[in-house]
């Protein structure tokens, strides 16, 4: 009967881990549960609370270190490629929400956002169609989209 109640209070955890990792991002509680599901199946076929342990340890250990290699390998493989910062915006569309001269300021929205802009051919109408070719600091530096025939 002992055994019968261990293997349900491992169960437990392994739902409490499981539920936890739905609130918590990263996929490390995820292993837990597992660790903890294997765990009581040993609860369940009878084996000592010393193999309990090692097991819910030994599964937890070993897929929260093949799960970061794994990650690593397959889905972070092009992550050095990934623009970041600036680099990000070049080649990103934009419209003109206000009038850009030839050697001033405009302003262009982009992906939501208004930014402070200047052409770097000339001047730019509103409702223009621009591209980010560009950045210098926290101005854009955009031009006319060509229309391809």
């Amino acid at each position: 009967m002992a055994s019968f109640f261990t293997w349900q209070l491992w169960l437990i955890c392994a739902l409490i881990f499981g539920i936890l990792e739905i609130f918590i991002s990263g996929y490390l509680v995820l292993w837990f549960a597992f660790g903890a599901a294997a765990a009581a199946l040993c609860a369940l076929l009878g084996l000592p609370v010393f193999f309990q342990v090692a097991a819910f340890a030994t599964v937890s250990l070993l897929l929260t270190a093949a799960s970061r290699t794994l990650f690593r390998k397959f889905l972070l493989r092009d992550s050095k490629n990934i623009p970041q910062g600036a680099e990000s915006f070049m080649g990103t569309h934009a419209v003109v929400t206000v009038d850009i001269p030839h050697s001033g300021l405009g302003e262009v929205r982009m992906n939501g956002e208004l930014w402070m802009a200047y052409s770097s051919e000339g001047a730019i109408h509103v409702n223009e169609q621009v591209v980010v070719d560009g950045v210098d600091g926290l101005k854009l530096s955009v031009k006319r989209i060509t229309k391809a025939a």
